[in-house]
């Protein structure tokens, strides 16, 4: 599958086939996350995230399933999503009182 590239200046863009450069790696597979860095290899790495990093990330995922809850809109899996997110964040308390 060829890779396309937009070049130009505001409001005049144009596309043309990607050229791989000499000695480039061509990735295998999508990145997992948007933390991910590329190998040598053409694997990924993703960057361990902190405990708190994570429990941040977790309460902003949790603002959508408990607005649906408080509004009466809430699907099971709403109810599903916030019984993992904390059952997550249990366990990362855990490890940060460690």
């Amino acid at each position: 599958m060829p890779i396309y590239g937009i070049a130009g200046q505001a409001g005049q863009y144009f596309c043309k086939e990607w050229q791989k450069p000499t000695g480039a790696i061509e990735m295998q597979s999508q990145p997992p996350s948007c933390t991910a860095i590329a190998e040598v290899d053409g694997t990924w790495l993703v960057p361990a995230v902190e405990p708190k990093t994570r429990l941040a990330e977790i309460d902003l995922e949790s603002n959508r399933p408990i607005r649906a809850i408080l509004a009466g809109t809430a699907t099971q899996e709403d109810r599903d999503k916030l019984a993992a997110l904390e059952a997550e964040a249990i366990q990362l308390r855990a490890s940060i009182k460690e």
